[in-house]
């Protein structure tokens, strides 16, 4: 009666040592997680993110969260990556030459600059059939 029990055991062992080779067999891929903050260090939230494979030219467009994290996965192993930072509020920055090994995170940390762009207010006026209105536009 020994010998049936022992025969489950070993088949499942069996089963789970197969299961765990075809895990870590189907991982192709890679990744890059980011934490982009402002200038004064909180985190920079809905900055755009694009990631390229400059080999394929493909792309992958991504916003940062409330704690201003992105996670690009399944991503080509090699590489070189380009990864630009679309900000409204400050500087955009990109970041070139990223190489993604197989299996593996690839972790980015990123300071954003305040902006160097002025913005002015323009006031003009406009004559339309004789009657002169003023308008003010904002840039």
């Amino acid at each position: 009666m020994n010998k049936p029990r022992i025969s489950k055991i070993a088949s499942a062992i069996v089963i789970a040592v197969d299961l765990s080779t075809s895990a870590m067999a189907a991982d192709t891929s890679s990744a890059m997680r980011c934490i982009i903050l402002n200038p004064t260090g909180d985190a920079a939230v809905n900055v755009k993110i694009t990631v390229i494979h400059e080999h394929s030219k493909t792309s992958r467009e991504l916003i940062t969260n409330d704690s201003g994290n992105f996670i690009a996965e399944d991503l080509c192993v090699g590489g070189p990556y380009t990864v630009i930072i679309d900000s409204n509020t400050y500087s955009d920055t990109t970041i070139d030459n990223i190489f993604l090994n197989l299996g593996n995170t690839h972790r980015i940390n990123e300071q954003l600059q305040e902006s160097n762009i002025k913005r002015m207010q323009v006031t003009g006026t406009n004559s339309v059939f004789g009657a002169t209105a003023k308008k003010k536009f904002k840039s």
